[in-house]
């Protein structure tokens, strides 16, 4: 079936780690040392007496992905680094294994989406602090010695010069 705003997500499931709580799934990203990171979703849900409680929320409701690649109008594209993506996805069990792409029988799943659908990229870097804050505010790719050279130009004789 064609539909023409479909993008179809290539990665793999990270929520798929049993969680404490019943219909509860959690990602787990691996961190340095031993460290793990570990996240659940939940949604808020009307409760007796008209307060609200929060409810954990399965793989069956919810996916969280390392998405891969991406395939749109017939066209196949690959991410430079995988992408974290949060989205609702209701479906019976498992989402079908990726077809096309080059991603066929390799282990990866496949998601039909449309272009319009509301999705929660998370972005999360594992560096040095060096790299990640001085390097990152920085323009272009400068090393952070150049902090002292960009300061001798805004300050040429102990007064702010423009």
């Amino acid at each position: 079936m064609f539909v023409p705003d479909e993008i179809l997500l290539y990665g793999i499931q990270l929520n798929t780690n049993a969680g404490p709580s019943i219909n509860e799934e959690y990602a787990a990203l691996s961190l340095k040392e031993g460290f793990e990171l570990r996240f659940s979703v939940f949604q808020e849900v009307a409760a007796a007496g008209g307060k609200k409680t929060k409810e954990p929320r399965g793989k069956d409701e919810v996916s969280v992905i390392a998405a891969y690649g991406y395939a749109y109008e017939g066209h196949c594209y690959r991410f430079d680094k995988p992408k974290l993506f949060v989205f609702p996805y209701p479906l019976a069990g498992a989402p079908p294994g990726a077809k096309g792409c080059g991603f066929d029988g390799l282990g990866y799943s496949m998601w039909r989406m449309r272009s319009l659908d509301e999705v929660l990229e998370l972005n999360i870097a594992l560096d040095t602090l060096e790299k990640l804050a001085l390097e990152a505010n920085l323009p272009g790719k400068r090393a952070p010695t150049s902090y002292e050279a960009n300061m001798q130009v805004a300050h040429r004789g102990g007064r702010l010069t423009t």
